[in-house]
């Protein structure tokens, strides 16, 4: 199993998959990819606050449409409990995301540097 951050699943929604490097492209035409409900509610924020155009909704099903992906369904109590050891992040949504993961014990596709440097199942 493969989970995209917020990121990534706001290039692969609006074809910028080229934004992605070689791994992250091979391991999303391995499986269809997952996504945490906390990325969900980190593109309802962005919307809310005009960083990103589409509403989240459109984002979510135009990536149903063409990765197959999934949301996750792994409860909040499990994704607090793998969230709260990753002292090395403050960002509650980027924390929430990689416990997410975690819990669910996949990879995550994530841009972001310092999630990479902290979190072992993090790919780029």
């Amino acid at each position: 199993m493969i989970h995209l951050d917020t990121n990534v699943v706001i290039w692969v929604a609006t074809t910028q998959r080229e934004r992605l490097s070689t791994l992250a492209l091979q391991a999303l035409s391995r499986e269809p990819p997952t996504v945490s409900p906390i990325v969900v509610l980190e593109l309802q924020l962005l919307h809310d606050v005009g960083r990103i155009p589409l509403h989240p909704e459109a984002v979510l099903e135009r990536l149903r449409s063409e990765t197959g992906m999934a949301i996750s369904l792994t409860g909040f109590e499990r994704i607090i409990s793998a969230a709260r050891p990753l002292s090395w992040t403050r960002d509650p949504f980027d924390r929430l995301v990689c416990g997410a993961s975690i819990a669910d014990g996949a990879g995550l596709i994530t841009a972001d540097r310092h999630i990479r440097q902290h979190l072992p199942n993090a790919i780029w």
